[in-house]
């Protein structure tokens, strides 16, 4: 084609018909400029492509990443729901008369209410990367987008309150050791057999707990800190993993 269109404008400048050479001149270099915007528009389509096939997979990493998170929450608050639920039974056995309570059950109900450590260990790892490695730049939607740039500040809130919780839980413990009585438990709760350790000889009780008005603002405080993660701030955070979710899902093809 190229050596067509150089033989057409030697024979033109040869034959001196300059004003046809200066209509053929134009129309190469229309034809050079409609050649350029095609290669320009075939260059931003491909990029186009591109720019969505990474969000596609972008999206499917963020829906796969939230799902295992709502697992993860729905575990954490099955522990949380049954110290939760010790917690209660604690409270209603100090209204009661000390030779009344089962020192076996409430060394079980201590257990319950105390042993576990509530904490999310989430995923975050295409978050990180959407925010830290310029991913964000891929998603279209500004709804995911904002939602997204929003997260960190989501699970600092989440975070504080695991936090304060694990304070809480602390100072009771230490509270339980001061005044209680750990071997007890521990026979009790088989956790001696599992220690490979011996039995105490002693007939010592957990029960004067009970009626340390310390002890019962330590376990009010506790009750009531786990209870607002628990309907509070792990509620609203599968709120907001669902609506992304919702997002996420209109977005994928």
């Amino acid at each position: 084609m190229t050596k067509i269109l150089r033989k057409i404008r030697e024979k033109l400048i040869s034959e001196k018909k300059f004003s046809n050479y200066l209509f053929y001149a134009i129309g190469e270099i229309i034809l050079l400029v409609i050649g350029i915007l095609i290669a320009i528009h075939i260059n931003n389509i491909n990029e186009t492509n591109k720019k969505e096939d990474r969000e596609q997979e972008y999206l499917v990493s963020i829906k796969n990443e939230l799902n295992n998170n709502l697992k993860i929450i729905e575990e954490e608050k099955k522990k949380l729901s049954y110290s939760l639920e010790g917690q209660r039974n604690l409270i209603d056995l100090i209204n009661i008369e000390s030779e009344l309570v089962s020192e076996k059950n409430l060394s079980h109900l201590l257990n319950q209410a105390f042993s576990d450590e509530i904490e999310l260990n989430y995923e975050n790892g295409v978050f990180t990367e959407l925010l830290n490695a310029g991913g964000l730049i891929d998603i279209s939607s500004k709804n995911i987008k904002n939602r997204i740039a929003s997260w960190n500040g989501i699970m600092t809130n989440v975070k504080k309150q695991e936090d304060e919780l694990y304070s809480r839980r602390e100072a009771i413990k230490n509270c339980i050791v001061e005044h209680g009585d750990l071997r007890t438990l521990m026979d009790d709760e088989g956790l001696t057999r599992l220690a490979k350790a011996n039995k105490s000889k002693k007939n010592n009780s957990n029960k004067p707990l009970l009626k340390s008005q310390h002890f019962e603002n330590l376990l009010i405080i506790y009750l009531v800190t786990g209870n607002t993660l628990y309907e509070v701030f792990y509620t609203e955070l599968e709120k907001n993993i669902y609506l992304l979710l919702e997002l996420v899902e209109k977005n994928l093809r």
